[in-house]
């Protein structure tokens, strides 16, 4: 009986030793594998009052990603006075190279102008996500 429970209990560790060993090796995969990178351009294009583009610069992997741009242009930031935000969303080509994309973001109500503005950029890849926030210049 005591030889079973030794027996049992060895192989119960062995067990749990095992699964630990695939758990550390399944997080440091996927650790490996995020390699998702997001950067806003310092320049947005005005269109006209209701539109801008903002440029982002991606780099994913694994299929297509979703990015997905919020600006923020108070009314101290505005020429005009007059402030707005809006989020726009693309798709991007995630093949490892590094992509260039305008994202069409629309004014919310307000009236976009030249200026500065807040623009924050989100990333949802199939090699994880990633995020950028800085003060952006809207300009013709």
């Amino acid at each position: 009986m005591q030889r079973f429970l030794r027996a049992s209990v060895v192989l119960a560790i062995a067990v749990l030793v095992m699964l630990a060993g695939l758990m550390l090796g399944t997080n440091t995969a996927t650790a490996a594998s995020t390699t998702s990178q997001l950067s806003i351009e310092d320049q947005a294009q005005f269109i006209n009052p209701l539109f801008i583009n903002v440029q982002v610069d991606v780099k994913c992997s694994g299929g297509t990603g979703t990015v997905t741009v919020s600006v923020t242009q108070t009314a101290a930031q505005s020429s005009n006075g007059v402030g707005d935000s809006g989020t726009g969303v693309g798709k991007v080509n995630c093949n490892g190279n590094e992509q260039k994309l305008a994202v069409t973001v629309p004014g919310s109500g307000g009236l976009w102008n030249l200026g500065s503005a807040t623009a924050q950029a989100s990333l949802t890849a199939p090699s994880g996500p990633a995020f950028d926030e800085k003060t952006i210049n809207i300009v013709l």
